[in-house]
């Protein structure tokens, strides 16, 4: 992965659309940035800055609920309320939705993709 690819990840993982919205995050400056993309290289103590920062966001994130019968619930990084007891699979479910979080940006785009394939197939 190149170093704009990287960057452009890290963007994605903290919900930011821009290199100055990144570099106001992380504390660098938009220069530095443009270097980095420029030696297609990430210093290494900025890549430890960056591992704190996008882990400190995912555990900010709003919590999943999945409701099952029996009043089991499961709490899971995400802001989504789901209640799992009308769906067949539910163990299923449960599992992938704990996953979801570990998931790459775009397994998740290609999901959602299908997903509302099968929602549009489903309304027919």
């Amino acid at each position: 992965m190149n170093a704009r690819d990287f960057l452009n990840a890290v963007k994605q993982e903290l919900n930011l659309d821009t290199d100055e919205e990144l570099s106001k995050c992380l504390g660098a400056s938009k220069s530095s940035l443009d270097k980095w993309i420029q030696r297609n290289r990430v210093p290494d103590k900025w890549k430890l800055i960056i591992k704190e920062k996008v882990e400190k966001g995912s555990k900010n994130r709003n919590q999943i609920t999945i409701v099952g019968n029996n009043n089991h619930n499961s709490i899971v990084n995400g802001d989504i309320h789901i209640n799992i007891s009308q769906f067949d699979h539910k163990e299923d479910i449960e599992e992938i939705i704990r996953l979801l979080p570990y998931a790459p940006s775009k397994f998740l785009e290609q999901l959602k993709i299908r997903l509302k394939t099968f929602e549009a197939l489903s309304d027919l």
